[in-house]
């Protein structure tokens, strides 16, 4: 009987909390059956599904050999091994990404962090595989919540967004009524509108950051948040 109810306990633990970041799997050389399609000498390498079809696909980041056109390569090549993305990467900044699926397709979104010491953006995107673009939902304040308290969320500190599923939407635990100013050097596309909080889990390494004060917490789809 006890072990019965633990097992409901955990079906409804996973129905009510989302899947939250896909897995991403690092590969440190680049796979046989795939060799020649990124050709060049490899920076990073992931393994995760990025278009959502049950498949891990395959993201390269190829060092430039041109020093005229320093800019590194990032190829994003699908499960059957066609490639249907190529990004350009400037500098040695933070460049840190996790894939999520935030609405109703299959599709993950992307939750990215980018910056340099002086400012690091964190955005939301969606991404047409069709066309290869990426277009931002909505900029974010991130918050990571860790023993009952609030910390900044730093890229290298998050672990996994705060989602929930209910009655087949996903909702992001999220705040829009805050004191959090950033400053920096950072995107702000439109300075009369505040970023919205959302909220992490992970374990902060600089704890004594002041956040500043968040109120009126709730549990909010992507389409209240752009």
């Amino acid at each position: 009987m006890k072990s019965l109810l633990s097992t409901i306990f955990l079906l409804l633990t996973i129905e009510s909390f989302g899947q939250g970041f896909f897995t991403m799997d690092t590969l440190n050389v680049i796979p046989n059956e795939i060799k020649g399609l990124p050709a060049g000498t490899l920076r990073r390498g992931f393994k995760v599904d990025f278009n959502g079809d049950g498949k891990k696909d395959f993201i390269f980041e190829i060092i430039s050999s041109d020093s005229k056109t320093p800019a590194n390569i990032e190829y994003w090549i699908t499960s059957e091994f066609v490639i249907v993305k190529k990004m350009k990467k400037y500098g040695q900044g933070y460049d840190y990404f996790w894939f999520i699926n935030l609405d109703s397709d299959i599709e993950p979104e992307i939750f990215r962090a980018n910056g340099y010491e002086d400012g690091i953006d964190y955005a939301i995107y969606d991404h047409d595989l069709k066309t290869g673009k990426e277009n931002v939902v909505f900029y974010l304040n991130p918050v990571i919540i860790e023993n009952g308290k609030t910390y900044w969320g730093y890229p290298w500190d998050i672990s996994d967004m705060i989602i929930k599923n209910e009655n087949e939407k996903i909702f992001l635990k999220a705040s829009v009524d805050h004191d959090i100013e950033r400053d920096g050097e950072i995107t702000i596309p439109d300075p009369s509108k505040k970023f919205p909080v959302i909220f992490f889990y992970g374990h902060s390494t600089q704890p004594n950051i002041n956040v500043g004060q968040i109120r009126n917490t709730n549990w909010m789809l992507i389409e209240d948040l752009r």
